[in-house]
């Protein structure tokens, strides 16, 4: 039986939000799916094409494209708002290539380099997509809050995209 990658995003994101908040809201598990699903179509529509959406994806806004084409992390996503549902959304794109999936399955773990986590260990591949990309992600994410100072930050996708 083939279970579609849709089907394995919505109950991974459904999990994680279930075991982190309080309150479970399907609409915004569905919204965080969609997204994850969205980041595999190309980056040089994302802009464009998701100003087209409809449905759950409608009222969102893309305003920053995160695409480091670094050949063994070639980490991809987008930064943007919804105004419906008053997030932030942060959405990565797993891995999309045969060579990407080589370079992850070295699953070297290393200290995670933040003193206010101590004994943090994190996939030394997913510190090195993190490193290529985190500036500009932050500087977008910082800015959208000061705009948008009541909005969730929803981070999602299917992988890092490493």
């Amino acid at each position: 039986m083939m279970v579609s990658l849709e089907i394995i995003i919505i109950v991974v994101v459904s999990l994680i939000t279930c075991l982190s908040a309080t309150n479970y809201d399907r609409n915004i598990g569905s919204i965080a799916a969609h997204h994850a699903q969205s980041t595999y179509c190309s980056s040089n529509t994302y802009h464009s094409r998701n100003r087209r959406q409809k449905g759950i994806l409608s009222s969102f806004v893309p305003t920053y494209v995160i695409n480091n084409t670094v050949l063994e992390h070639n980490t991809e996503g987008y930064i943007g708002y919804d105004m419906n549902y008053k997030l932030i959304i942060i959405a990565y794109r797993g891995i999309d290539q045969i060579e990407h999936w080589l370079n992850s399955l070295d699953y070297t773990m290393i200290s995670y380099p933040n003193p206010s986590c101590v004994d943090c260990m994190v996939n030394k591949a997913f510190l090195t997509a993190e490193k290529l990309t985190i500036d500009s992600v932050v500087n977008e994410v910082v800015r959208l809050r000061d705009k948008f100072k009541d909005f969730t930050i929803l981070v999602t996708g299917h992988g890092f995209g490493e």
